[in-house]
């Protein structure tokens, strides 16, 4: 018991030494509570600095700009009050461990329409914006729910390489402190590959118009997969779903029902599909040879020169491909 106090001790001593020498504190006013983690919300007191900084720089969008005109900073008696008593947080901004060691990362909570957003920026050393993410909290049919509405982030910075994972388990402690239990996201540019990978199921909710009728997602990814392989002249009769267990033979693209299973399409003769992926908002990133699936999931989705089909999206407002894998709401369960 001794020898369990004494750790306990030196890691408690270690952990705020180490806290206060990044000179990052705000304000803490219990620091047990941050030897609980995993109930425990970190951000920053200055939702000021971080809308200004998004708001002046070259990453801002006119989508984020409606999120965040309007928000107002919230603290600890309406977190209490609105979302979980129990709740246990401390304000600070501190930098993180590997992979992004070198970047900073600081977070702000706020409230509008009576619903709840946590932005977070990521800063280089030199404390200069080179990404974010807005996420909102509502409940609805008495379940709550955690969406991430937008993440954008320098796309030819490397040290942002694998941040959406960094940022999604930031708001995931805060998505468990306020006992959420359902996560959407839209997944698009890139993250319409990120996302399947990480096990996101299209949501039932989206609909698309394909020549003025009406169709699922699914629906739409099914036939332009179809109409994708046709495109490239590649046989069904070669397409397997490749997974840890080995690789699964399609028999009817029909039975293909989740963007992983997409993302893991491959060719079993072991052919690739040269494509410019879609990296960003109408940027296109270096030809690259990938997998079937992959390709797919990553080709630009804007409509193709002579396109027979008319696919648009009322919510957007926007023409798509009918030989690529559509931008896709996706959900999960936490």
């Amino acid at each position: 018991m001794l020898l369990k106090k004494i750790i306990l001790f030196t890691f408690i001593s270690f952990y705020i030494s180490n806290i206060a020498s990044a000179n990052q504190f705000h304000c803490i006013d219990k620091l047990h509570k941050l030897l609980f983690l995993d109930t425990s919300v970190y951000f920053t007191s200055s939702l000021q600095e971080i809308k200004n900084d998004i708001l002046n720089s070259s990453l801002n969008e006119k989508y984020t700009e409606k999120l965040i005109i309007g928000l107002e900073e919230v603290g600890e008696n309406y977190l209490k009050t609105n979302w979980n008593k129990n709740l246990n947080f401390a304000y600070y901004s501190i930098k993180q461990s590997i992979p992004h060691s070198k970047l900073i990362f600081k977070y702000a909570l706020s409230v509008k329409n009576n619903e709840l957003y946590n932005i977070i920026g990521i800063y280089d050393p030199s404390n200069k914006l080179i990404g974010y993410s807005i996420s909102k909290f509502f409940t609805k049919n008495e379940k709550r729910t955690v969406k991430l509405e937008f993440i954008k982030f320098e796309s030819n910075n490397s040290s942002v390489k694998g941040i959406a994972d960094r940022v999604k388990s930031i708001s995931l402690i805060l998505a468990k402190s306020l006992k959420a239990s359902n996560e959407e996201l839209e997944a698009d540019w890139i993250g319409r590959y990120v996302w399947a990978k990480r096990n996101y199921q299209f949501s039932n909710k989206t609909r698309f118009l394909f020549n003025n009728n009406q169709i699922s997602t699914l629906e739409l990814a099914i036939g332009n997969f179809k109409r994708f392989i046709k495109h490239y002249k590649i046989s069904k009769n070669d397409l397997g779903i490749k997974d840890e267990k080995g690789i699964i033979k399609i028999i009817k693209i029909e039975d293909i029902k989740r963007p992983i299973e997409f993302a893991n399409i491959i060719s079993i003769s072991g052919r690739k599909i040269k494509i410019r992926p879609l990296i960003d908002l109408e940027k296109l990133g270096e030809s690259q040879e990938l997998d079937i699936g992959k390709s797919f999931m990553l080709r630009s989705y804007t409509p193709e020169p002579n396109q027979r089909n008319i696919i648009y999206d009322p919510e957007y407002g926007e023409y798509l491909s009918d030989i690529s894998m559509p931008y896709w709401n996706g959900e999960k369960n936490l």
